[in-house]
């Protein structure tokens, strides 16, 4: 076990872990699946050295007083057979801020947390077969919480926020954890239950990015168009120029125009 380790728990239907220091909660988590540990388990640092977005070469702000975590988690059956499965951080992410703060959290496709229009949070899935052919998902949120602005490097300092330099208090981060992890295990069994309409519908009411026109970046190419809706996949869907529609499943870049 690695020693940085500061203690474990059993929270309701999780096994949680904390950290002192990681390079990654991702590597861990993928470590603890090649050693059997069960769905639901959560591998918590208080910073990491090497923390990533859903691009390998985009790091992650992650200096003490943040959140987090991953979670590594065994779907009941074929992850690509859980419509919405992409829509559950992003969504549990944003009510948990909302519920514990009086901050408007909203989600800029396609999983960005945002608050006055800079970021507060991001997720990333990483869904991998294990030697046994079994598929797992493991699920990385991080939350800038309790560090002012002036914590956040030059070329940040105008894209980011947290949460205390929105309220001005500190965030009990434990709490928030347990927050997250409720909500994203009541979505989940949704899911599994085939209701993933009530993900699509609250993933819209969270929505900064419905409505709106935007250009999107891919592999060097660049579509524009009105975002519509999202789909019970999580693809976006674009009303282009012509009138006609295209679904975008994910993009490197989103602006707004």
């Amino acid at each position: 076990m690695n020693s940085n380790l500061l203690h474990e728990k059993k929270e309701e239907a999780f096994h949680i872990f904390f950290f002192d220091e990681l390079s990654t909660t991702q590597k861990m988590a993928e470590d603890f699946e090649k050693n059997g540990r069960e769905s639901w388990t959560v591998v918590v640092a208080k910073t990491q050295t090497a923390g990533r977005g859903r691009y390998h070469n985009r790091d992650w702000f992650s200096p003490y007083g943040g959140l987090w975590f991953s979670v590594l988690i065994r779907p009941m059956i074929n992850v690509d057979k859980l419509k919405g499965f992409s829509l559950l951080p992003s969504i549990s992410s944003a009510w948990a801020i909302r519920k514990l703060t009086d901050l408007n959290a909203t989600i800029k496709w396609p999983n960005d947390i945002i608050v006055e229009n800079k970021k507060i949070g991001g997720t990333v899935i990483e869904s991998k077969i294990n030697m046994k052919k079994n598929i797992y998902s493991v699920i990385g949120i991080g939350i800038n919480a309790n560090f002012l602005q002036k914590a956040f490097p030059q070329h940040l300092s105008t894209k980011a926020t947290s949460i205390l330099q929105q309220t001005g208090k500190e965030t009990q981060l434990d709490k928030l954890l347990v927050t997250i992890l409720q909500k994203m295990y009541r979505l989940y069994n949704a899911l599994i239950q085939g209701e993933s309409f009530r993900l699509v519908e609250e993933y819209l009411n969270l929505s900064d990015t419905i409505g709106r026109k935007v250009r999107i970046f891919n592999n060097q190419h660049q579509i524009t168009g009105l975002a519509k809706c999202v789909g019970e996949t999580g693809a976006l869907i674009l009303e282009l120029p012509d009138g006609s529609s295209k679904k975008i499943e994910t993009c490197e870049n989103l602006t707004y125009l």
